[in-house]
C-alpha cells in the first residue's frame, strides 16, 4: 500500500464505521446513514417511527458521529515499516530505511525492522490531505474505486496468490511416442508435470514428456489436470470474462462482488499474471475481486467479513509529500 501511494496509484482507503451505540450491543439495526447540515453522520433504521426520534434514542446529546480518521482538509502522516540506520550520525545518512524501498536499498548496517505502529512522526516521509469522506456499504465499491484503492494487476496477483494457499499450478504436458508420434494427454486434454511423469513411468521409456508451458493453447477457461491442478494455458477473452463473472446486464447492474480462495484464487492469479487474453476493460473487475479478497484476509477474523457487508468510511486523499 505504501508503494501504491508513492506511485500515485492509491488515493482511497476504507475503514469500518463503528457507530457509537450508547449501550446497544451491535449496529445490525442500522439501515441507512445520512449526513446532517452540521457535517455529522446520523444512523437510522427504517424500523424506527421517525428519523428524529430514532436519532434522539441513539444519540442522547443530539449529535451524530464524525469520521474518527479525519475530516476534509485534515492532513495525515503515514507510518511505514522501517529499520533504524546505525550510520545515521554520519553526514548525509538518513535516520531510517523504509520497508517499501527494500528492493533498492541495502541494509547491511541496519537494525531489525520495526512495525509501522512504532514509527515516530519525524521519520514519516508521506503526508496526505483528505479531500472527501463518505459512508457506504462495503460491497458498493465500484471498479474505479477498487483501482483507486491501489489494486493494480501486480498487487491483485499477489493477493490471489496468498489466498490460494497451497494450491499449485503447473505447465501443460502430454506424452508422445518416440516411434509412432502417437500422443496421449489424459481425459482432460493435458497433464500437470507430476501426473505426466507418473503416466510416463507407467507407459515406458518410449513415451516422451512433451510441453513446457511455452506452447500456449487456446481455451475458453483454465484447463485442469485430472488431479485438479490448474494448467497454464491461454484463456480466451470469453474465458476470462467467465472466470471474472462479467455478465452483460440490460439494467446496467454490475456483477456480484466476491472474494476468492483456494482453486478459484489460483485461477484468477493466472489471469492477473497475464495468462490469456486480458484486456484493459477487465482490470476494473479484477481490482474489485482483488479488493474483496484482500479485505477478507485482513478483516474477516475481526468480525467484518466481506459477506457481512459492513458500513465503511470511504476516504479519498491526495499526497502532499
Amino acid at each position: 500500500m505504501v508503494r501504491a501511494i508513492l506511485e500515485g496509484r492509491k488515493t482511497q482507503t476504507r475503514r469500518v464505521v463503528k457507530i457509537p451505540l450508547h449501550g446497544e450491543e451491535d449496529a445490525s439495526w442500522v439501515k441507512s446513514i445520512h449526513q446532517d447540515g452540521g457535517g455529522n453522520w446520523i444512523a437510522w433504521s427504517t424500523d424506527a417511527p421517525a428519523t428524529a426520534e430514532f436519532t434522539k434514542k441513539a444519540y442522547p446529546n443530539g449529535e451524530g458521529f464524525k469520521c474518527p480518521y479525519g475530516q476534509v482538509g485534515d492532513r495525515l502522516w503515514v507510518r511505514e515499516t522501517f529499520v533504524l540506520n546505525r550510520d545515521a550520525d554520519k553526514k548525509g545518512q538518513p535516520p531510517c530505511f523504509y520497508r517499501a524501498d527494500w528492493n533498492a536499498v541495502g541494509y547491511e548496517n541496519s537494525s531489525p525492522s520495526k512495525p509501522s505502529i512504532f514509527m515516530p512522526r519525524n521519520f514519516s516521509r508521506i503526508t496526505l490531505e483528505i479531500t472527501n469522506v463518505r459512508v457506504g456499504r462495503l460491497q458498493e465499491i465500484s471498479q474505479a474505486d477498487a483501482i483507486a484503492e491501489g489494486l493494480d494487476q501486480g498487487l491483485c496477483a499477489h493477493v490471489f496468490k496468498q489466498s490460494a494457499g497451497k494450491v499449485e499450478r503447473s505447465n501443460a504436458y502430454w506424452l508422445e511416442h518416440s516411434e509412432t508420434s502417437e500422443e496421449e494427454s489424459g481425459d482432460n486434454g493435458n497433464y500437470c508435470r507430476a501426473c505426466a511423469l507418473k503416466q510416463q513411468k507407467r507407459k515406458g521409456k518410449k513415451w516422451l514428456l512433451m510441453g513446457d508451458g511455452g506452447s500456449a493453447m487456446e481455451s475458453d477457461g483454465p484447463a485442469f489436470c485430472g488431479c485438479g491442478t490448474p494448467l497454464l494455458l491461454s484463456l480466451t477473452e470469453y474465458g476470462i470474462e467467465r472466470e471474472l463473472r462479467i455478465e452483460d446486464d440490460p439494467n446496467g447492474k454490475e456483477p456480484e462482488h466476491f472474494p476468492v480462495s483456494g482453486m478459484d484464487a489460483r485461477i484468477v492469479e493466472m489471469i492477473a499474471d497475464g495468462i490469456g487474453d486480458l484486456r484493459d476493460e477487465h482490470l476494473g473487475r479484477l481490482a474489485q475481486i482483488g479488493f474483496a479478497t484482500g479485505w477478507n484476509s485482513l478483516n474477516a477474523k475481526r468480525g467484518y467479513s466481506w459477506e457481512s457487508n459492513p458500513w465503511v468510511w470511504a476516504i479519498t486523499f491526495k499526497r502532499l509529500g
